[in-house]
């Protein structure tokens, strides 16, 4: 009896160290930085943020369009939304889409980083995206490029500013309700310092089903339909069209139907068949594929976003 005691005890102490090692274990992996020195942690980042650029395909595309790498240019924003997200705070960065073989640019810092950081010690590191092949619906892209990230450890200076644009440049951007084209001109201003895109300029408005997308009306997928359904309250005649307003005033909407023959009590009738109507309406979601209720027939199609 006492050697089943025994061990039943070694085991009861087995298992409370598992539990204790796994619990540190648990601790420290949490903390993956722990020990590592800060030249360490900014690679390890910077791989950690290129290698997802590499494997997502609506980044790769993102890196492949970019025109302009500047605030302003929708898929440079993209990327640059994506990096901001993934740094900690006290990590300043600069990330640079560079197209290569191009014998202009080196994908180097511009000159306003570059003064604002020289006293930082700054890590760097690259992946090349040179192409991507979609699901063969038309998509495919190569045009090779560098991701490169520029990282180092304090932030942006103070009262430092970053360029939007340079001057004399234009961008084709959207108005805040995405119903309008417009034309953003770059401009200079004194209180920061930067230049930044301002004074839109409406290029075009979009109609009712369409949306701006990256500087061009485009029908949006999603739609919002009005629905109505007219019910006949008046359906009659009158020797003159211009009564029907007067006869109908009681009531939502009226038509003029045409000629009806005479009754045989007139035969000098002017033949004006008229209906006044009520309409009760309805509004769908905003779906990909909107449908009326029974009874109900499409008043107008209007985009929405989902």
């Amino acid at each position: 009896m006492r050697g089943k005691l025994g061990w039943i005890r070694i085991l009861e102490a087995t298992v409370a160290v598992l539990i204790v090692s796994g619990a540190i274990i648990a601790v420290y992996s949490n903390h993956p930085s722990r020990g590592e020195s800060i030249e360490e942690q900014a690679y390890s980042l910077q791989r950690q943020i290129l290698d997802e650029v590499a494997m997502d395909e609506g980044l790769r595309l993102a890196v492949l369009n970019v025109e302009t790498d500047l605030p302003g240019d929708t898929n440079y924003d993209e990327l640059d939304e994506y990096v901001a997200e993934s740094i900690p705070d006290g990590f300043g960065y600069l990330l640079r889409i560079c197209l290569m073989g191009d014998e202009r640019d080196f994908c180097k810092m511009d000159k306003m980083t570059f003064s604002a950081t020289k006293d930082y010690d700054i890590f760097v590191e690259d992946v090349l995206i040179s192409a991507e092949i979609g699901n063969g619906s038309g998509e495919e892209v190569y045009l090779p490029k560098k991701v490169r990230l520029f990282f180092w450890e304090g932030g942006w200076p103070e009262g430092f500013c970053r360029d939007e644009c340079a001057i004399g440049g234009h961008i084709l951007g959207c108005s805040a309700d995405l119903t309008r084209v417009v034309n953003r001109s770059c401009v200079y201003n004194v209180t920061s310092g930067c230049n930044y895109y301002d004074n839109p300029a409406d290029v075009e408005s979009c109609e009712t089903y369409e949306f701006c997308v990256n500087g061009a009306c485009e029908e949006s997928e999603y739609k919002i339909w009005r629905c109505e359904m007219r019910t006949v309250m008046v359906d009659d005649w009158t020797d003159s069209r211009s009564n029907i307003p007067y006869l109908c005033a009681a009531y939502d909407d009226w038509a003029w139907i045409g000629s009806i023959e005479c009754p045989w009590y007139n035969s000098d009738c002017d033949d004006r068949h008229y209906q006044c109507y009520n309409i009760d309406e309805e509004e769908t979601a905003c779906e990909v594929d909107p449908a009326c209720s029974n009874g109900y027939t499409l008043a107008e199609a209007i985009a929405c976003i989902s």
